[in-house]
């Protein structure tokens, strides 16, 4: 292994990667346009046909909440993610919107890889960016999200470009594009309660104001139907976090594998009826995560002094992310990718505990895989048998079988456990490292 690194950082070897980055994303664009060229319904039949019918409602003065403008599940997001559709259809005509907006979400995606590869910790050559980012591009549910229109790039791209300018000392802009982000899903608001623990006030104060400045505004194009609007965007908010939604068997949270398990749900029979289990379950398993999540984040300021600590915030969000997306009741299978900020950050942990061979070595090799396997279904590029949704009836594995979907749910739970054992194991030795220098 290490003779063919050593070839592949020599001048013909970095020309080989090269070419083989730039191969694998061509290869990755193929598939994806070939998703495109297969659907002649295309975009109606996708997320980013309701976004579409979102935008229009708002560009005639309506309300995009109104539930007979759409065929099948109703427009979802706070109205910005609408009306940025709506702007761009403006300035590019509906015709041309269907072509600014994949390229858009890849250029999100594109930049979302380049900026967690090359901004934190070491600095990855483009050759394997290129590469890495190829690789990922091929996965089944990365080239169904840009088919599909959704926003997961986005936000992405909004988390860690958040992160990088807080390491940068620029909290008022990340504060701003964090604002964005919770717009596009509210549930990512979870960000606060991180910046709270390392008692970043004023950039934790900036992101709350400026993400419910934003939301507020967000309503003024839609004054003459404002309260409708209002309590239609509540109402959607209320469908797709309730049972019957929650417990589709691509849902990935405590929540929904407990539903699943313990209600009468429409994707499988329950093991026996006790709907009382499921608070209770997740409550105790609420419980287990904030111990863990108190444990791996501490409760004093950040700042990013080396090289580790600039990686350090994509494990931490991760982690406040995953803990959240645990017990939630709309955690989708395509959620997962928004973990890759820690499959990220637990690698470059891993890499830099395996080389000086550190007691915590064995504990990140652990973390990592787990993040890795958080997000690992998403990346395969075909169906596989995790994927397991017939689709005209929701029907699942039944029995214990049913444990398995729950796979994400149990992945990302000991993502938690072992990067906070990890970065407890290093809290111990940088404390004995640092006692026994102030002894001598």
């Amino acid at each position: 292994m290490n003779k063919l690194i050593e070839a592949l950082d020599k001048p013909l070897g970095r020309m080989a990667t090269l070419a083989a980055g730039i191969g694998i994303v061509l290869i990755g664009l193929f598939m994806l346009w070939r998703n495109f060229h297969a659907d002649s319904s295309w975009p109606d039949t996708v997320d980013f046909g309701l976004y579409v019918r979102a935008a229009n409602a708002i560009a005639g003065g309506g309300d995009p909440y109104v539930r007979s403008l759409y065929p099948y599940d109703p427009y979802a997001y706070p109205p910005l993610v609408a009306e940025i559709a709506a702007a761009l259809r403006a300035m590019f005509g509906e015709r041309n919107l269907i072509f600014v907006w994949p390229a858009l979400s890849l250029a999100a995606y594109f930049g979302a890889m380049a900026l967690m590869l090359r901004g934190f910790g070491p600095v990855t050559p483009w050759r394997w960016v290129l590469v890495i980012s190829g690789l990922v591009l091929i996965g089944r549910a990365v080239r169904n999200d840009l088919y599909n229109g959704q926003i997961n790039f986005a936000i992405v791209l909004c988390l860690v470009a958040g992160l990088y300018f807080r390491n940068a000392k620029r909290p008022l802009l990340a504060a701003l594009l964090w604002a964005v982000m919770i717009n596009f899903k509210p549930f990512l608001g979870i960000i606060v309660a991180l910046l709270l623990r390392r008692k970043e006030w004023k950039t934790a104060g900036a992101t709350f104001a400026g993400s419910a400045a934003l939301f507020a505004l967000s309503f003024m194009p839609m004054l003459g139907t404002l309260m409708p609007s209002v309590e239609g965007w509540v109402g959607v908010s209320r469908y797709y976090a309730n049972a019957t939604f929650s417990s589709h068997p691509n849902h990935q949270s405590f929540y929904s594998l407990f539903s699943r398990l313990f209600t009468n749900v429409q994707s499988n029979p329950p093991w026996f009826v006790a709907p009382w289990l499921v608070p209770v379950l997740v409550g105790a398993i609420a419980l287990v995560l904030l111990w863990f999540v108190l444990k791996a984040i501490p409760g004093d300021r950040f700042e990013p002094n080396t090289k580790e600590h600039r990686a350090l915030p994509l494990l931490e969000a991760a982690i406040v992310l995953a803990a959240w997306m645990c017990i939630s009741p709309t955690t989708e299978g395509d959620h997962l990718l928004l973990l890759a900020p820690g499959v990220v950050g637990a690698v470059y942990f891993a890499n830099w505990r395996l080389r000086i061979g550190a007691a915590s070595a064995r504990l990140w090799l652990g973390a990592a895989i787990a993040w890795y396997l958080c997000v690992a279904i998403q990346l395969l590029p075909v169906r596989t048998f995790m994927m397991f949704v017939e689709q005209s009836t929701w029907a699942i594995l039944h029995g214990p079988l049913v444990l398995i979907s729950g796979y994400g749910g149990y992945c990302m739970l000991a993502a938690i456990i072992l990067s906070s054992l990890a970065l407890n194991a290093d809290h111990k030795l940088y404390a004995a490292s640092a006692l026994s220098k102030s002894s001598e």
